[in-house]
């Protein structure tokens, strides 16, 4: 992953600096790029991004460990006080009718 990461830095480094060119003082006969060449350096860019982001994916990069997705799904339930005064919350503004509370 790590070299899939410098070529990325690499031609990223090369996009970006078609897409943000600025006149060089050391250089005057460099050209600025048509903008058909800038347009395409940022469509690039961008697939490379996404490129790179699908390759962190299949390699695994973004999976979390099984206890951790669990935890994310269940949820402890409320104490019992902390229950109650959201129920009379929202029995108070009307969001609970009073047939559901048992």
């Amino acid at each position: 992953m790590q070299v899939a990461r410098e070529k990325f830095r690499l031609a990223s480094e090369r996009l970006l600096h078609i897409i943000l060119w600025q006149p060089d003082a050391d250089n005057p006969l460099s050209r600025q790029p048509l903008n058909k060449d800038v347009i395409d350096a940022a469509k690039n860019f961008a697939m490379l991004d996404l490129a790179l982001v699908q390759a962190e994916i299949a390699n695994g990069l973004y999976k979390k460990p099984i206890e951790q997705l669990t935890e994310e799904v269940h949820y402890e339930p409320l104490p019992a006080e902390v229950r109650t005064v959201v129920i009379a919350a929202w029995q108070r503004g009307g969001l609970l009718p009073k047939a559901t509370v048992e």
